[in-house]
């Protein structure tokens, strides 16, 4: 009968097979995913030790990497929570939190207006860019709320706008225009007004002009 495997550092999965860390190379874009993957691993192993906690960690790595971490003050003295701050900071994991600012989310929004978005495709597209920027923008902290609803208002193209607060309007006739249309009741409006099985399926053109794109009651 076969015994029970103990989990130790010995299971850890090897370098390159299914469970493994994609080998770390330095890409700041990658480092926190990384760190959380081998913690992730260390748990499931029952990998507690901070002296095999800091040295496991190097199998995973290049060796362009792995010349590093052995160097970092909390590796030489093994503590592993301040050596994967220390992995942090010096692979620059803070560079990855400020990949976008508002200017980006305005920028999407003033190219996406003047465009048609005639089929639920397209909306689905603009809807996929949208939260790209400006969800990320809103899960950190970066614009509120309002801030986000009131954007992905604007980028619809101002006829769709129009069919969509006529839709609102209908489903709630106290809704409050002075603040601005909800993302969730919007994208639902809009699902309703593009579906794909209507008769007069075609369509909207946008006639937005730079005279009026800022003129809006509901933004």
């Amino acid at each position: 009968m076969n015994q029970p495997t103990t989990l130790s550092v010995i299971t850890m999965p090897i370098p390159g097979t299914h469970y493994a860390p994609k080998k770390f190379k330095g890409d700041y874009t990658r480092v926190r995913d990384f760190v959380l993957h081998y913690e992730r691993i260390c748990q499931a192993n029952n990998v507690t030790a901070d002296n095999e906690k800091c040295s496991s960690i190097l199998q995973y790595c290049s060796t362009y990497v792995r010349e590093i971490i052995e160097g970092m003050k909390h590796f030489i003295t093994p503590s592993w929570n301040s050596l994967k701050d220390e992995i942090l900071q010096y692979f620059d994991a803070a560079k990855a939190e400020a990949k976008f600012k508002e200017h980006h989310l305005k920028q999407l929004v003033d190219a996406s207006h003047k465009k048609k978005m005639g089929s639920l495709d397209d909306f689905k597209s603009y809807i996929r860019k949208y939260v790209r920027v400006g969800g990320w923008l809103l899960a950190k902290s970066k614009i509120t709320q309002d801030v986000f609803n009131r954007f992905f208002w604007k980028g619809l193209p101002k006829t769709l706008r129009h069919h969509v607060e006529n839709r609102l309007l209908q489903r709630d006739p106290t809704l409050d225009l002075s603040q601005p249309f909800v993302f969730d009741n919007v994208v639902k409006a809009v699902e309703h007004v593009l579906r794909r099985d209507r008769f007069d399926d075609e369509d909207f053109d946008s006639d937005d002009s730079d005279s009026d794109s800022d003129s809006e009651n509901s933004s």
